[in-house]
Parts: C-alpha cells; sequence; structure tokens
C-alpha cells in the first residue's frame, strides 16, 4: 500500500518530509552490591512522537477552484485533530501502523497561488503536522 493516514493521501499532493523521534521509555536499572555492571529493563513503551512538514497543493480550473481544493485536504487534516482517534498510516519510508493520532496541524507562512496553465491554477500552503505513534511500530 502507498502512504496514507486512514487510508488518504493527505500530504501527497506536494513535496513533504515524515521525521520520527524516539518513543519515550520508561527503564528500570539494577545493580548488586560487589558486583560489576548492571542489569536494565524496559517496563514501559510510550507513544513515539513525529512531524510531518513540506507543502500541501490544490489544483483547480480558476483560482477560487484551487483555494477549494486546498481548503478540503486541510479541512481533513483537522478532522483528524479534532478527532484524536487512533487511525492506520504509512509514512514516506513504508513504515507502517494501526495507532497514529494527529496531535496538531499548523499553517506556516501564507497561502500562495499561480497559474500553471493557460486553465489551471494551484494553491500552495507550507504546514507543519505533529503526529504521534502510539504503538511505536517505525
Amino acid at each position: 500500500m502507498a502512504e496514507h493516514i486512514n487510508n488518504l493521501d493527505l500530504f501527497g499532493s506536494g513535496g513533504h518530509r515524515w521525521l520520527w523521534d524516539s518513543p519515550a521509555q520508561a527503564v528500570k536499572q539494577v545493580a548488586t552490591v560487589g558486583v560489576q555492571g548492571a542489569a536494565a529493563m524496559v517496563l514501559w513503551n510510550g507513544p513515539r512522537p513525529g512531524v510531518v512538514s513540506g507543502i500541501l497543493r490544490g489544483s483547480g480550473s480558476n483560482r477560487a477552484g484551487a483555494d477549494y481544493a486546498l481548503s478540503q485536504l486541510e479541512e481533513a487534516i483537522e478532522k483528524l485533530v479534532q478527532s484524536g482517534e487512533a487511525v492506520g498510516w504509512e509514512d514516506d519510508h513504508g513504515h507502517q501502523g494501526q495507532s497514529l493520532r494527529v496531535v496538531r496541524y499548523q499553517r506556516q507562512g501564507h497561502r500562495d497561488y499561480g497559474a500553471t496553465g493557460a486553465s489551471t491554477y494551484e494553491a500552495w500552503q507550507s504546514y507543519h503536522c505533529v503526529v504521534s505513534e502510539q504503538e511505536g511500530n517505525v
């Protein structure tokens, strides 16, 4: 399957990148008097934070159509933020899982517009989207 969040290609309209951080962990270390070294055991693996950043692009036959297409993409992302629902996903490197939460979507800068042909217009929006993988499947 191709890159997606909840079976939707929300970021594929423009260039973007998924960046993952290390998951939160609770580790217990045990040492014994008179014995060199210590044992460590992972007690808990927490969510793995990540970021998707890039540019969303909407196309249309006029500026209003391009603006509407881009707004539809942003609305779909914002609905995932509002729901807080854990969804299936696959990133741009083929890593995947079943419990991704879209934590925050934030526009970066202003929206740009341009004509790409005689009857085609595009709208572009830079963004930064914070996600969290609950299972650590990356």
